[in-house]
């Protein structure tokens, strides 16, 4: 009977079946022999078996032909045939002995997929266990096998491993939950992955990352486990001193109130150090970093355009910046800050810039105070000098003063002046006056030495004083005064103090003026709340808005030094605070105004 004599059964087949002769040639074939190898069926057997093996193969096949097996055997054989295009592949041979009639019967089987894929198995084992800390145990967790690097990491070495249990290495620190939840995961037939931490033969801790998977037969039955582990002790030491170095970066930054910053450019984040966050009063936000435009709105407005224009220009040119400005926090509060910026590049592009934030709030107001007690010092020693020569002329002048003044009062007792004579005299009279008036109000204003003890004084009378020092630059300057006190008010004051800052406020207003086709002041009084606003409104238009924030500092002027008076706004702000007053500057009607406030004394009788 033929091997084939059913041939829809040999037509649908996949097998590589045959009948082969006892001298090695085919007699039949399936189809799908020509298919995968290229030659037709005639060809395949009018030639011998032998010339379409590979040549180390050749001797195993053909002496399965020549042997005397009992015919119920079937002997297996791996064996390469060649392609018609000249490459081979592989093939199991499964071959038995016909004794009826004295022919070979076979079925062979194309085994390069599963080749490959032992292959691929195999290396990726080999690579495991080269590179990798591997251990298999069994289902009850007896280690069964353990590489080299297993044996090196943990100090035992191979016969101390296998037939225990990774207990051997356990360093105690875990809890039994952390080993309970992992079996209950690989046990469910999960792979578990976590971070152990272990102890060696010798008493040393390690990290391992690891990789637990258990390994399942063909009826998803548990057969084992494999473990592969890395080392990552060095990463997690190195970790541990960066959270160290951190946490002492934190607290001297705490102390130092100095925080670190970082800009992403590519996505504009920003990452901040805790001192940082502190520093701009920012609660931290989990998994959320600042952005560029946050950052800056941080910042008072009169600032911003300046941070805005350092950030961008460090970002496009790589110019580094340092700068002193003052913060708005995030709770509204205002402080000053010392900040810097640098560049970092990248392959020739600027990928980030990096810089610190220090919060000099405090360093910042005592230089101030510093600063204005020198300003302040500075001036009373010209006022000294002032009251030292106003001293020297009174002694001088008043003599030859009233020589003249008695002379001219002498000459009124005459009868026979005409009226012409008479005025002359008179002009005379008031002419010393006016001198004398005026030497005395110079004295008065550079006394330094008077005590500091607060007396009740008529506002009018403290502003026309200080106009009578004023007057002389009003008539040069031709600059037009307007006083409207309606309702005079009495104040608690230090006279010569408020004089001096009233003086001061009429000075300003005159310099602000000059180069204006209309040149007035106007001071306005009115009464609010149980308070006095003294009002200095002059023909100008305005502080510039960068100025500002800042006229009140010391030192900051917006006129020439040649031409400052001395008594800086930051001075005459420091007096009026110590009379529990104040002074603000707004724009009225389009115009320059300085307000200053003093409480009124209750009762307005002097």
């Amino acid at each position: 009977m033929s091997l084939f004599e059913y041939p829809e059964f040999h037509r649908l087949s996949n097998e590589f079946r045959f009948v082969a002769s006892a001298d090695g040639f085919f007699t039949e074939l399936s189809e799908c022999w020509s298919s995968l190898l290229g030659y037709t069926t005639d060809a395949l057997q009018s030639r011998p078996i032998r010339d379409i093996l590979h040549p180390d193969d050749a001797q195993g096949v053909l002496e399965l032909f020549t042997r005397p097996d009992n015919p119920n055997d079937v002997n297996r054989i791996f064996c390469r045939i060649k392609h018609n295009q000249g490459h081979y592949i592989p093939f199991d041979w499964s071959i038995t002995h016909s004794n009826n009639t004295g022919q070979f019967l076979g079925i062979v089987r194309e085994v390069s997929r599963e080749q490959d894929l032992r292959s691929y198995l195999s290396q990726l084992s080999e690579a495991l266990k080269k590179h990798t800390i591997y251990a298999e145990t069994d289902i009850n967790g007896v280690i069964t096998e353990a590489n080299d690097l297993f044996c090196q990491i943990s100090g035992y070495n191979r016969d101390e491993l296998i037939g225990k249990t990774h207990k051997v290495v356990n360093s105690g620190f875990h809890p039994d939950a952390f080993f309970k939840n992992m079996w209950t995961t690989i046990s469910a037939g999960k792979m578990w992955t976590g971070t152990i931490k272990n102890l060696s033969k010798t008493g040393h801790i390690y990290y391992v990352q690891t990789f637990i998977t258990p390994i399942l037969d063909a009826n998803n039955n548990i057969t084992k486990y494999v473990a592969i582990r890395n080392d990552i002790t060095s990463a997690i030491e190195s970790s541990a001193a960066l959270g160290r170095v951190n946490r002492v970066l934190n607290e001297t930054g705490s102390i130092a109130k100095v925080g670190g910053w970082e800009l992403d450019i590519a996505s504009g984040e920003l990452n901040w150090t805790d001192e940082t966050f502190s520093i701009l009063e920012v609660e931290k936000r989990k998994g959320q970093k600042p952005q560029l435009a946050e950052g800056l709105s941080l910042f008072t407005p009169e600032y911003q355009a300046i941070m805005d224009e350092a950030v961008n220009r460090c970002i496009n040119e790589g110019k580094s910046y340092s700068l002193d400005v003052k913060a708005l926090t995030a709770k509204g509060n205002v402080k000053w800050v010392f900040t810097n910026g640098r560049a970092n590049w990248k392959e020739g592009k600027i990928t980030s810039i990096s810089g610190t934030i220090q919060d000099i709030d405090e360093r910042k107001k005592n230089q101030q105070e510093l600063q204005l007690a020198r300003q302040k010092s500075f001036h009373n020693a010209k006022l000294a000098s002032l009251g030292e020569l106003a001293a020297s002329m009174a002694h001088e002048i008043n003599n030859p003063l009233g020589i003249i003044s008695g002379n001219a009062e002498l000459l009124q007792q005459f009868n026979k002046l005409d009226e012409t004579q008479s005025k002359n005299i008179e002009s005379i009279l008031d002419a010393t006056d006016r001198i004398a008036h005026i030497v005395k109000n110079l004295r008065r204003f550079s006394n330094t030495h008077e005590p500091e003890q607060h007396q009740k004084k008529a506002i009018s009378t403290l502003i026309n004083r200080s106009m009578s020092l004023a007057k002389t630059r009003l008539k040069t300057e031709r600059v037009k005064l307007h006083f409207d006190c309606v309702k005079d008010a009495y104040i608690w004051c230090n006279e010569y103090e408020i004089e001096q800052v009233l003086l001061n406020l009429f000075n300003n207003a005159i310099d602000a003026v000059k180069g204006y086709k209309e040149k007035w002041i106007r001071i306005q009084c009115e009464h609010r709340e149980g308070k006095l606003l003294i009002s200095v409104i002059d023909a100008g238009k305005g502080i510039p808005p960068t100025e500002i924030d800042r006229i009140f500092e010391p030192f900051q002027t917006t006129k020439s030094t040649d031409r400052n008076s001395g008594l800086g706004l930051s001075i005459s702000r420091e007096i009026l605070n110590h009379h529990d007053g104040d002074i603000d500057y707004l724009l009225k009607d389009g115009h320059t105004c300085f307000t200053v406030t003093l409480p009124i004394a209750e009762d307005e009788t002097e």
